[in-house]
């Protein structure tokens, strides 16, 4: 048992006589801008120095890797010929590792072959996509492999779910530095909403279709999805909301739409206490039904008590063909206010429509006061 006590002692102490407790600095010349920035990002020794230890058999280890991953950065960057040169030195406690490096002369593109083919071919958002490698231009791996994924992103937004690259690939000859892209994109065809399906409780569907901004068999578009989403959440009916499609059921390129929600609890109340010197002490009570029935009206009422005055209020609301941006409101309310000199009683009732007109939130409104002081 003591034999083995000592030996991770002292195993301990020899691992612990490796580590190096200085700095790393990385010195890159030749190159600048996007190649030195590309560069850096390559490094395994620029990610070695961000940590708090490390071992000199990493810094040598991490060293010996520097020429390849610098080579591989430029590579990306159309630069096939570099010569690279390094030394590394340690100097106290820390380590630093200098890089000459001759980027050479670039690749450049002679030849490119962008097509795309499909039922996408004549959306517009297809035909407006611009591919970002010309002839004539250095070859940029990394914008070939950007305009893949924006390809990719597109048909997911625009429901060619089947989209794919028939052909991709770049052809680089190395001797006459020049490239030839070739990149064949298939849509295929394009997918249409289905049948909207909820999975809640407390509100009627009538009311719920009036959120969807689509009708099943309407072309799919990703954006009026997220509205239906951003809809949902906002009309102050729900906790969570998660629209999902359920791809697996599509029938005929229809996707049927599912929709889960949780109900915010259907009372809230609040409250609250203060003095202020132009009311006195003060206190508030607010009430609020979020679902007087499956239509979905609300009443809300909110009682202000103070020293020299009180008022209660009370309004119903009524939510309109589009929910978010068009509601009728009743509302009623009494407020009694004392001074030294006088007491006035005020009475409200009045009606209010509120709709949404050319991006405005248009309000009309009828009310009706009676006011007596004594």
């Amino acid at each position: 048992m003591r034999h083995s006590t000592t030996s991770l002692i002292l195993w301990g102490l020899l691992m612990a006589s490796t580590v190096a407790w200085g700095g790393i600095k990385v010195e890159i010349r030749g190159i600048e801008g996007e190649l030195l920035k590309n560069a850096r990002a390559y490094l395994t020794l620029e990610r070695l120095a961000a940590r708090p230890d490390f071992r000199e058999e990493e810094v040598r280890w991490a060293y010996r890797l520097a020429p390849k991953e610098i080579r591989q950065a430029l590579q990306a960057l159309g630069y096939y010929h570099p010569k690279i040169q390094g030394t590394l030195e340690r100097k106290g406690k820390d380590w630093v590792a200098r890089f000459e490096v001759q980027p050479g002369p670039p690749v450049k593109i002679a030849a490119v072959d962008f097509l795309i083919r499909g039922e996408g071919a004549e959306d517009p958002a297809f035909r407006a996509f611009s591919f970002p490698l010309k002839v004539g231009d250095v070859l940029r791996h990394d914008l070939y492999e950007r305009a893949k994924k924006r390809l990719l992103a597109l048909a997911a937004e625009r429901g060619y779910f089947d989209a794919g690259f028939t052909e991709h690939r770049i052809e680089v000859d190395v001797e006459k530095n020049q490239a030839r892209v070739v990149l064949h994109f298939y849509t295929g065809p394009r997918y249409r909403f289905g049948p909207v399906i909820f999975h809640q409780e407390g509100l009627g569907e009538h009311l719920l279709y009036r959120f969807v901004p689509f009708s099943p068999g309407e072309p799919y578009d990703a954006s009026k999805l997220i509205a239906f989403q951003e809809a949902l959440v906002k009309s102050g009916y729900f906790a969570s909301v998660d629209v999902r499609l359920d791809r697996e059921h599509a029938r005929d390129r229809e996707v049927p739409v599912e929709v889960f929600l949780k109900p915010l609890p259907r009372f809230k109340f609040s409250f609250g206490l203060g003095y202020a010197t132009d009311t006195g002490a003060r206190g508030s009570l607010g009430f609020e039904n979020r679902r007087i029935n499956r239509r979905g009206h609300r009443l809300k009422g909110t009682l202000l008590a103070s020293q020299r005055s009180d008022e209660l209020n009370l309004d119903y609301e009524i939510p309109g063909r589009h929910p978010l941006t068009e509601r009728w409101l009743v509302g009623t309310g009494f407020k009694d206010e004392r001074t030294k000199s006088a007491t006035s009683r005020l009475f409200n009732l009045g009606v209010r429509r509120s709709h949404g007109r050319m991006g405005w939130l248009e309000t009309l409104f009828l009310d009706l006061q009676r006011e007596t002081f004594e």
